[in-house]
Parts: structure tokens; sequence; C-alpha cells
């Protein structure tokens, strides 16, 4: 998966910059107090701002083939490295078996 694939999907119709801010929402700050204190609907303005932020800085790169060629080299590991976390992540959850002494589910 290229940079250009990455940018695609968080500016396409499939909502890639919204599921990206709402899981590490979801995963990064549920445990802060501060995130716990806001009400309900302060916290879906704040995921819809980084949403349609986060989706503006990927189409203003994507407009930008110079500064995508330029970072490419530097962000392909990054991509693949969260590539394989999110699989083990998966892997993880879908082990039943895993924690239990004897190894079995």
């Amino acid at each position: 998966m290229s940079l250009e694939n990455v940018l695609a999907w968080l500016t396409g119709a499939d909502a890639g910059a919204f599921l990206v801010v709402t899981w590490l929402a979801s995963w990064g700050l549920e445990e802060f107090a501060f995130w716990q204190k806001l009400s309900s609907k302060a916290r879906q303005l704040i995921i819809l701002l980084l949403a349609a932020a986060l989706g503006a800085g990927a189409q203003w790169l994507a407009d930008n083939p110079a500064t995508v060629a330029a970072l490419q080299p530097y962000v392909q590991p990054a991509i693949y490295a969260a590539i394989a976390w999110l699989g083990s992540q998966v892997a993880h959850r879908l082990n039943t078996a895993r924690g239990k002494p004897d190894g079995r589910g």
C-alpha cells in the first residue's frame, strides 16, 4: 500500500479519515479523565472536526504529487508497521486461547 493509496482511502467515500479519528479517540483518549468529562456532543464535535482536518490535509497532500513523492520513502515503513500492528491486534483479539494456562480456548 502506497501513500497515494492511503490518501485516497482517507479522502474517499468510505470515510477513512473518520474511521481513523474515531478509532484513535476510542483507543487513545477513552482512558483520560479530561476526555471522559466532556459531554457526548463535545466529543462528537471534536471527532468530526479532527476527521475533517485529517481529510483536508490528506486532500492537500494528494493535490501535491511532488510532496507525496518526497514523503513516500519515509512514510512507507510507517504504513507497513501500522498494517502489521493492526493485523497483530486483530489476531490477538481472535485468539480465544490467549492467557489460558493450558493454551486451549
